[in-house]
Order: structure tokens, then sequence, then C-alpha cells
């Protein structure tokens, strides 16, 4: 079955890979297998709708076994928990935008996340007050390189050593073979509080 999201911390964090095209471009075209296709006009509301969106089916190269069991054990350098590798979209359709789009959903073992990245001002929910559990960060479509983003979560723990804990999530794009079909990844690593950015260590996270 076709997914959209691809776990990172288990449920609570997902990511999934979108693509925005113009919908003449997606027309005729065979995509391949595990392709959702999003047309804002599917509610008939959108007549004028020059674009359609495609979400991409994703594969888990990766990853730690028991992750649970992993966050309670004290870390001092990187240690990637899952790399996700993205399918491409087949030759011949122009990207207009491209975005990794990070879903928040409610979790009882980690009751809130705030994200920060370096060389901004100050932490973002993933979660936002109006309930809307998305947060969508472009991906090499205005920005030539990928600025990681870190996660400061809270867990439901006994073990205040291991309430808190921060990710670094990576992202980027294989080499392409030929125009437009190269492949994208993501790589979710859990890292010591020494190497996030500062703003994001006495951060509150969203919900508390």
């Amino acid at each position: 079955m076709a997914q959209r999201f691809y776990p990172l911390l288990e449920e609570a964090l997902e990511v999934g890979l979108e693509t925005t095209v113009l919908a003449e471009d997606a027309n005729g075209i065979s995509l391949p297998e595990g392709f959702l296709v999003r047309n804002p006009n599917d509610r008939g509301n959108k007549p004028n709708a020059k674009t359609v969106s495609l979400t991409h089916p994703g594969t888990v190269i990766h990853h730690v076994p028991n992750v649970m069991a992993e966050l309670l054990i004290p870390t001092t350098e990187a240690q990637i928990l899952r790399v996700i590798h993205f399918h491409h979209i087949p030759p011949g359709i122009k990207i207009q935008f491209q975005r990794l789009n990070f879903r928040q959903s409610p979790n009882r073992d980690f009751t809130g996340l705030i994200c920060g990245r370096s060389g901004e001002a100050q932490a973002f929910p993933i979660r936002q007050r109006d309930n809307s559990p998305y947060a969508n960060l472009d991906f090499f479509s205005k920005t030539k390189e990928w600025n990681p983003l870190f996660v400061k979560y809270r867990r439901q723990t006994p073990l205040k050593d291991a309430e808190f804990g921060y990710l670094e999530i990576q992202a980027g794009r294989i080499p392409p073979k030929m125009k437009n079909t190269e492949d994208s990844y993501v790589i979710v690593a859990r890292v010591p509080e020494s190497a996030v950015p500062e703003f994001l260590r006495t951060a509150q996270t969203f919900p508390k």
C-alpha cells in the first residue's frame, strides 16, 4: 500500500517528500508504483488549478531495531537511527517546487517536540497552535544546500536523564544520472545536546 509519511521518531515524528509539477506535464505520464497524486481540484472547488502534487514512495535502507531502548542510553556522539531513500519522479517532468513535509502525531511516549536550525533566531514547532500537525520545509527548490534540522523531544519516562533528547535531520540528493531523475534521502541521527543550536537547548517543547 502506498504511504505518504515515514517514521523518524516512531510515529511521533514522520516525514514525506512532495513535488509540485504542472498538471499538463503530469497528464499522460505513467508514474512508478507507490506515487500518490494530489490534485487541488479533487473537491471541485479549484477548477483553475494548474499544478498537482506528487508524493514520493520511500524505502527505509537503515534503521535501529529498538529505538525506544536506544534513547535511554546517554550519547556523546551522533548515532544514525534511520535512513530513508525517496524514489525519483520520471524524467521529463519539470519540478516547480519540492518540499519535505514533517508531521507530528500525538504519541503516549513523546509528549512534545520543538525544532531549530543553525543561523535562525528562534525555535519553531511542527504541530501548530491551531492543531495543524505539519511543517513544510523547502527541499532544494529555493536553496542549494540543506540546513540541518535539529529536533528537541520530550519523552514520557521516569528517567530524568532521558526525558529530553535531540535529533539531527540531514537531507540531500544522490547525484543524478540524467536530468530530473535524482533520488533523495533523509537521515535522522540522535545527537548530544552540545551539537544543537544554543537557543534550542532552552526552548520549550510543544505541546509540553
